[in-house]
């Protein structure tokens, strides 16, 4: 091998080792092993619009989008329920971000769903932070109980993590639109 080779691959192996080292200590970069994937900068997730996402493998897409000071709601929707997860997941989307249904507490969520997923009546779960909101002792809130619940929510949210994700009032809403 040339002198010019081998400089050119030892400074490449220098370079990846202290570009890694880097990254590990700063915890900034998501890595993919897939190569048409974009490989981009972990960051805080602030949501500038409400998210509604179906998934099927249970909560555990809410559960990740909760984290740092987030609410995620999943929806599990019951077979026999003429309403389709996808309208409970797209309110629950809206109602978070409206200020009369939120006391004046709006902020942006993560809904997800699965679409008959529950052989019994619809239900949902309210994360927070990574931990489930309970009302009463409980986590599995019907839908209608939940949608009433949302200042109740709200004023929990903004005690335990304080206003800072809460969309300001100078700030025009995102709602979820569709043609269905």
């Amino acid at each position: 091998m040339s002198v010019l080779k081998k400089t050119a691959l030892g400074l490449s192996i220098v370079a990846l080792t202290a570009f890694g080292v880097r990254a590990q200590s700063a915890n900034q970069l998501a890595f993919n092993d897939n190569p048409k994937a974009k490989t981009a900068l972990a960051e805080k997730k602030v949501l500038n619009a409400p998210v509604v996402q179906e998934h099927s493998g249970g909560s555990g897409r809410a559960f990740g989008a909760s984290f740092d000071d987030n609410i995620a709601v999943h929806v599990f929707h019951g077979k026999n329920d003429p309403i389709s997860g996808y309208r409970y997941a797209k309110g629950f989307a809206n109602g978070f971000a409206s200020r009369e249904k939120t006391g004046n507490k709006p902020i942006y969520v993560t809904a997800t769903f699965q679409d008959g997923a529950y052989s019994g009546p619809t239900f949902v779960n309210i994360l927070i932070d990574g931990e489930e909101w309970e009302f009463e002792g409980e986590q599995d809130l019907s839908p209608q109980l939940a949608g009433k619940l949302l200042p109740t929510i709200m004023n929990d949210y903004v005690r335990e993590h304080g206003h800072g994700k809460i969309i300001p009032e100078d700030q025009n809403i995102v709602m979820v639109a569709s043609l269905n």
